[in-house]
């Protein structure tokens, strides 16, 4: 594949489309990643399509940013909350089909609701929680669904890995967070059973779950390697997702030379134009 390296929008400091598209086309950034945290934007379907003749475009979870937040999650039981997610999902699907996008992707879900101001941090605990068991059921049933409107649209789908810190964790293990182990992975593919359905294996999700899920990354690739579409690349500590820069010394650069032919998707947050430019050509690098 080439040009394979995309740039997340979270990478920008600024949260406006318009001047993430200026700043990018000032810096020769053409292949960019629509995600979350961006503003509303009511005219932001014409403006992508305005900007698709200049720009590759991958669209993921997110986006487009409704104009009342919500958390999206297909493991919910909540008829709200499904309703939203499908809608804004099913709307960022369209957009791919628009800007010629080989897939769009989705997180695995979570056995919680929350505005969203919950994700990532420890108040996450002491909201009401479903069963796995059922989280998974609704997740599947959901996704089914979306799969099958994202193949009308001749438009992969692909989930991505769940990430659980320490403070994520009950008694020892996981009962929040879904697809963030082989197992939990496992179980949505073989019962979806789709060739349309793809992995984005998120590198620092799975460099967190190391730690606290005992997490085998060469395992998982081995599993899955047929299913992966991309990588979302940054780096941590290991021990919190926090979307930091790769450098010549992180530990995740052996999986990106593995897996050097899918989508290469920079999701390191909030740097400036040229520390983007810095990380894409040690991406570059790494994979020559």
């Amino acid at each position: 594949m080439e040009n394979n390296i995309y740039i997340s929008t979270g990478a920008f400091k600024t949260k406006n489309f318009d001047e993430i598209l200026e700043i990018a086309k000032r810096h020769n950034i053409m292949n960019i990643e629509l995600s979350a945290g961006m503003d509303y934007d009511e005219d932001i379907i014409s403006k992508i399509s305005e900007a698709e003749k200049d720009f590759n475009f991958l669209v993921h979870n997110y986006f487009p940013t409704p104009k009342d937040s919500f958390l999206l999650n297909f493991a919910s039981e909540n008829d709200t909350t499904i309703e939203s997610s499908m809608s804004l999902a099913k709307q960022a699907i369209d957009i791919s089909a628009i800007v010629n996008a080989e897939f769009y992707a989705v997180h695995c879900g979570f056995t919680f609701d929350s505005n969203g101001s919950h994700l990532g941090n420890a108040s996450q605990m002491d909201l009401p929680k479903l069963s796995m068991q059922n989280a998974y059921s609704n997740y599947i049933r959901n996704i089914k669904e979306l799969n099958k409107y994202a193949k009308s649209k001749n438009v992969k789908l692909a989930i991505e890995n769940n990430v659980i810190a320490d403070f994520g964790l009950i008694d020892g293990k996981n009962e929040i967070c879904l697809g963030a182990d082989i197992e939990g992975l496992e179980k949505i593919f073989h019962i979806v059973n789709d060739k349309n359905l793809h992995l984005l294996l998120d590198l620092a999700h799975a460099k967190v779950n190391i730690n606290t899920l005992g997490l085998n990354i060469d395992h998982l690739i081995e599993k899955f390697d047929k299913k992966i579409i991309g990588l979302h690349i940054s780096d941590n500590n290991g021990k919190r997702d926090t979307n930091e820069k790769l450098t010549l010394n992180s530990d995740i650069l052996k999986y990106i030379k593995k897996l050097k032919d899918r989508y290469l998707i920079l999701e390191v947050y909030k740097i400036e134009p040229n520390e983007i430019i810095e990380q894409n050509k040690l991406l570059k690098e790494v994979i020559q």
